[in-house]
């Protein structure tokens, strides 16, 4: 019998998600394994383990989707399950290069798609240097932690002297920061998820404040139909980093009327329909709008992937 690792997030009802995904596989004859947390999991002699002992380089193929408790030790956890021999989805090299902001900034503008003025700075960085860059990115600039997700630790500063007030209060703590351009953008952003090439939803999200989001820092949904320039800028920028399944986040320029690629994300966007549900972050709602309502086409292609992977490695 082939086995089947699920490593899923559970807030905003990620748990009713994961028990019918659980479900699906397991009537198909999987046997699936979850009931496990990747930041307690050990090595011992090239072999993952879970909590409770269960060898997790003995299964076939892992599917992981839990952006709220990642850190440092559980995708050190990921990078040794894949070298262990375990097939795993978003592969590990992928997940990071995505994961890094300035990573995929970088390669993204390698192949000719349209991100945001970037820069890398060390703790003891020229001050004409920096203000060179704020300037040529039009006065305003965005530090970002690099890794983070859902809007966490982004600082807008408006000039040089602003910047350097955070730089030499930080730089005994942080040696290096990422500089992002910030672009003036309409109201709302657009959102387009992709799964093996294939684009499965997408929407927007309305701004919290001046420039952020992320429903987690007070953006709202909304209902815009996903243009066919996003699908297409979308689907490029997840062939060029090689990714399986992502969400990607753009916004439009008000000075160029350009899309801007934000993020790449490492993993696929949140199971929307659900998560409305359960008025986490948002009131709940139980008449889902048709296009958040994409759970199931989510659900069947992971389940998809997974049966075709395993049929493949069975020839």
């Amino acid at each position: 019998m082939k086995k089947v690792g699920l490593w899923f997030y559970e807030n905003e009802n990620g748990i009713l998600v994961k028990k019918k995904i659980i479900e699906k596989l397991e009537k198909k004859g999987y046997e699936v394994y979850a009931n496990f947390d990747m930041r307690e999991c050990y090595i011992k002699n090239g072999k993952v383990y879970a909590k409770d002992g269960y060898c997790l380089s003995n299964l076939d193929i892992l599917y992981h989707m839990n952006a709220d408790e990642q850190n440092s030790y559980q995708n050190d956890i990921l990078k040794m399950l894949e070298i262990s021999g375990v097939h795993v989805f978003n592969d590990y090299n992928t997940f990071m290069r995505c994961k890094d902001k300035l990573i995929a900034n970088m390669i993204l503008r390698q192949n000719g798609i349209t991100v945001p003025n970037s820069m890398l700075i060390n703790n003891h960085i020229s001050k004409d240097i920096v203000n060179e860059f704020i300037l040529e990115s039009g006065g305003s600039v965005l530090i970002k932690p690099r890794t983070n997700h859902g809007g966490k630790g982004i600082i807008k500063v408006d000039s040089v002297e602003q910047f350097w007030d955070i730089y030499t209060a930080t730089a005994n703590v942080f040696d290096n920061y990422y500089l992002e351009q910030y672009i003036e953008f309409e109201n709302n952003d657009y959102r387009i998820e992709i799964f093996d090439g294939e684009v499965i939803g997408g929407y927007s999200r309305s701004k919290s404040g001046s420039y952020k989001t992320n429903v987690s820092s007070g953006g709202g949904m909304l209902e815009i139909p996903v243009l066919e320039e996003v699908k297409q800028i979308g689907l490029k920028a997840a062939k060029v980093l090689g990714i399986t399944t992502t969400i990607i986040d753009m916004i439009r320029s008000k000075k160029n009327n350009k899309l801007y690629i934000l993020e790449v994300n490492p993993m696929m966007g949140i199971f929307i329909e659900s998560a409305m549900k359960s008025g986490a972050k948002l009131p709940a709602q139980e008449n889902i709008p048709e296009q958040f309502r994409t759970d199931e086409i989510k659900m069947n292609k992971i389940i998809e992937y997974i049966e075709q992977y395993l049929k493949k490695e069975n020839k």
